[in-house]
């Protein structure tokens, strides 16, 4: 957790953190992304909330904490030991539904209000799939993004075709915001 915001990190959070650690995943959702899917989930009173790639439960644990009480979440990953322990974790927590399987398989429970996706397949190749399984006016969370000013030498003058499909697609409003100086998210909503 090193760099990250201080404070404030919901106990559910910090047992996701342990058990990541324990599996030695990697690549878990940030806390300065976290919080803010804590602070989009709790805008959708009453509504389906979904997470493309759940892993050891880090976003998961962090859309739950600001899960209002009428909301259901959805996650769904493909990693065995990984489900098992999000499972594990959210044992007690009858508003929050794990899969196990491909990412594809979540799309079927939608429309979604909001879509947390952290899978490169989805974020790259699938955006019209992910936008079809939003309701209109719901909400998809992109993260992971280094800002064009912090890009590599090798990756200089590339085209980003993943700001690109997220940014300009006709279907989506979309903003790109930085949650930390040096990593940045999407926030695209589907046009009615």
């Amino acid at each position: 957790m090193t760099g990250e915001l201080p404070g404030n990190i919901p106990v559910m959070v910090r047992a996701a953190h342990v058990a990541a650690d324990r599996l030695g995943f990697e690549h878990s959702c940030s806390d300065a992304v976290g919080h803010l899917l804590q602070v989009l989930a709790g805008q959708f009173p009453g509504e389906t909330i979904g997470e493309i790639g759940g892993g050891c439960g880090v976003g998961t644990a962090w859309l739950a904490a600001g899960l209002p009480s009428d909301s259901h979440l959805i996650t769904i990953d493909s990693n065995d030991a990984a489900v098992a322990s999000v499972r594990s974790q959210f044992n007690d927590h009858a508003r929050v539904e794990i899969l196990l399987g491909d990412w594809q398989a979540l799309l079927q429970h939608g429309p979604f209000a909001m879509l947390f996706v952290d899978v490169s397949e989805a974020k790259n190749n699938f955006a019209d799939d992910v936008i079809d399984a939003l309701r209109p006016g719901g909400l998809v969370v992109i993260d992971d993004l280094t800002p064009v000013d912090d890009w590599p030498e090798q990756w200089a003058g590339k085209p980003d075709t993943l700001r690109q499909t997220w940014l300009d697609h006709p279907r989506m409003r979309a903003v790109e915001v930085m949650v930390t100086p040096t990593s940045a998210v999407i926030l695209a909503t589907r046009r009615r």
